[in-house]
């Protein structure tokens, strides 16, 4: 509790400020904005005035009277009349203008341009006419009284209060789905959309086929499933995070690759997913399968980007071989890639898009099959990041050990199935 004698400095304080500045009431109860519980600063800076007007009744204040009149409070305006004394003219607040006075407006701008969103929750920004904040920095500065809130902290509570119960939505401060920007100096309203995040699995299942949309005209995962996802949501935009990529001529069979698609500015939320997956799956003609979709958070992506280079992935190699293969070579390699680390210098033909680095990854194990002379099938266990035609062919002695140097061939034609891999189900 602020004891009396604390109590009269901080009139004189108030005093002092409408002394230098005509204020509203909004604008002097902010300086006293965190005094006080369950009132507005509206209220608090009429409460003042009042206190104000009392004092200058009892000391015969006229000059104090003067002040609060000039700001319009009308109490004040009254005692200087009965006193027979001039009352001066109403001036503008000297630091918001008015300015409060332009928020219905563009609240109900803001109920136009929601209505096109569908959301639960949301949160409201704000911004201010720079002479505005300079004009609250310079009152600040001069009083110090360490009581006070910004004018942006009261617009943006008075309009995300105001819209809360026009609209029945609650607001989120943490994730939105919406944010609602009020541009007082523009006099418009800007909304910001959180993006919808789609987790899932997708089964690629002919080969020719990229994972994201590509230049030349390939055909993608990302294409397939966005559309379908975009029209969906009514969205403006879509990207497929991987959990890692194949190549073009890789097919990712068993469960799947983990994936999240994020679509920008989604005007619907709440979707039939498995909808969606029957949609995909019924379009892509067998080139491409989805299931398991979930919606998940943001931190989603970052979780299968970090995590991806640790996942566990076993790979189907059917590997041709520019001469005829010794069996007991090829049994060679099972021995000599039983839970081993491999040195994995950036390949040749990604050096153009990726850091010149030697990376060290491991494969758990290998199991080979003869399938003809100089045909051998080869089942990979390995750790996310490793590039297996490399570890296969070698790639002129950058991944060390490597298949070709044991097996004693070249590898003339190399086939991958992803057969399975781990992900955040």
């Amino acid at each position: 509790m602020i004891g009396v004698l604390k109590g009269l400095e901080l009139l004189k304080e108030a005093k002092d400020i409408l002394k230098e500045y005509p204020l509203c009431d909004r604008c002097l109860g902010r300086q006293f904005a965190q005094l006080g519980t369950g009132l507005s600063n509206s209220i608090r800076g009429k409460a003042i005035k009042v206190l104000l007007t009392l004092k200058a009744c009892l000391e015969g204040d006229e000059e104090l009277l003067s002040y609060l009149a000039r700001t319009g409070f009308e109490p004040a305006i009254s005692v200087l009349k009965k006193l027979g004394k001039s009352t001066p003219a109403k001036e503008e607040c000297y630091v918001c203008l008015g300015i409060f006075n332009k928020l219905p407006a563009l609240i109900k701008k803001a109920l136009a341009k929601l209505k096109e969103y569908e959301f639960d929750t949301f949160v409201v920004g704000s911004r201010v006419p720079h002479i505005i904040l300079e004009r609250e920095e310079e009152l600040r500065r001069r009083f110090p009284l360490g009581f006070d809130e910004s004018i942006k902290r009261e617009i943006n509570r008075l309009a995300g209060k105001k819209l809360s119960e026009l609209l029945g939505k609650e607001v989120n401060f943490r994730e939105p789905d919406v944010t609602v920007i009020f541009d007082l100096s523009k006099m418009v309203v800007e909304v910001e959309v959180k993006p919808l995040f789609v987790y899932g699995r997708y089964r690629k299942l002919r080969r020719g086929l990229a994972q994201s949309l590509a230049k030349g005209g390939v055909s993608s995962v990302e294409y397939i499933v966005g559309e379908v996802l975009l029209r969906s949501t009514k969205g403006e935009g879509y990207k497929l995070h991987g959990a890692g990529r194949e190549d073009v001529d890789v097919r990712t069979l068993g469960p799947g690759r983990p994936f999240v698609l994020e679509v920008t500015r989604p005007r619907v939320r709440k979707i039939n997913l498995k909808a969606v997956e029957e949609e995909v799956n019924s379009k892509a003609k067998g080139e491409v399968e989805i299931h398991g979709l979930k919606l998940v958070s943001k931190d989603y992506v970052s979780k299968l980007k970090a995590l991806s280079q640790y996942f566990y992935k076993t790979y189907r190699a059917l590997v041709e071989f520019k001469g005829e293969v010794d069996p007991l070579k090829v049994k060679l390699v099972e021995e000599k890639f039983k839970d081993i680390l491999i040195k994995q210098r950036t390949p040749l033909r990604v050096l153009h898009r990726r850091k010149d680095k030697v990376r060290s990854k491991r494969v758990y194990y290998i199991k080979s099959y003869l399938r003809g002379p100089k045909i051998v099938e080869f089942i990979i266990k390995c750790q996310g990041g490793l590039y297996v035609k490399e570890l296969i062919a070698g790639d002129e002695g950058r991944t060390k050990p490597n298949i070709a140097e044991i097996v004693g061939e070249e590898p003339v034609k190399i086939e991958l199935d992803i057969l399975d891999l781990e992900g955040l189900d």
